[in-house]
């Protein structure tokens, strides 16, 4: 009876072993997945950085075409330009003065 119990015993000390080795192996595992997923978030944020680069350049030259567009359509159309902005701020007047 005695070797009953001494057997048992070992048999939970062997079960606890092979839970804790269980757990290391899941924490290990586990581990691994996290620095996998930071590399790869870290990676795609390295590209998307990339892309909005280009993007804000790409905005940037546009913004710069238009306003030279401007310029030149303000240049050589002086009074039209006056009459627009003249309009526009009459109209605004009108609107904002409705509202007060």
């Amino acid at each position: 009876m005695a070797k009953k119990k001494v057997e048992k015993v070992n048999d939970g000390k062997t079960q606890e072993k092979s839970q804790s080795q269980h757990k290391e192996d899941y924490l290990k595992k586990l581990n691994a997945l996290i620095a996998e997923a930071e590399d790869k978030l870290t990676e795609n944020l390295s590209e998307l950085s990339k892309k909005a680069d280009e993007i804000k350049g790409v905005a940037e030259q546009q913004m710069k075409e238009s306003l030279a567009d401007a310029e030149e359509h303000i240049r050589k159309n002086p009074l039209s330009s006056v009459a627009v902005a003249a309009g526009v701020g009459f109209v605004l007047g009108l609107l904002l003065n409705r509202r007060g």
